[in-house]
């Protein structure tokens, strides 16, 4: 996709403040994932983005922001010197003809032999 971006939007991307933003706003988003996935719930995007609206924290609120993070964790994560591993763990389709899927993630130790984790209704 070709977009007609300007010099000081890209700057504004890479500079370092961003860059802090982005790793703690990651940080975040990790720590509520495994949260969740100790708890035995499986989760999603937008369960991100609701749960951090209900905390007040708006660039968290946004999905697009969470989606970015996500996407960011899908590579791995190391949090107090601990490897966690990105899982999907069901991509349902609403519909057949449906391109709206609901993708349920958990972020699970590294190296740890696998569990079966069942998603709750």
């Amino acid at each position: 996709m070709l977009t007609n971006i300007k010099q000081t939007s890209i700057n504004a991307f890479h500079d370092v403040d961003n860059k802090a933003t982005q790793h703690s706003q990651r940080q975040q988003v990790a720590a509520f994932i495994i949260a969740q996935t100790k708890a035995g719930k499986p989760t999603c995007r937008a369960a991100i983005a609701e749960h951090f609206a209900a905390k007040g924290n708006f660039p968290l609120s946004q999905k697009s922001t969470v989606s970015a993070r996500v996407n960011e964790l899908a590579e791995g994560i190391q949090i107090g010197g601990i490897s966690y591993e990105f899982k999907v763990i069901e991509d349902r389709k609403h519909t057949p003809h449906d391109r709206c899927a609901v993708e349920h993630f958990c972020l699970i130790r590294a190296n740890l032999a696998p569990v079966q984790i069942e998603l709750f209704q």
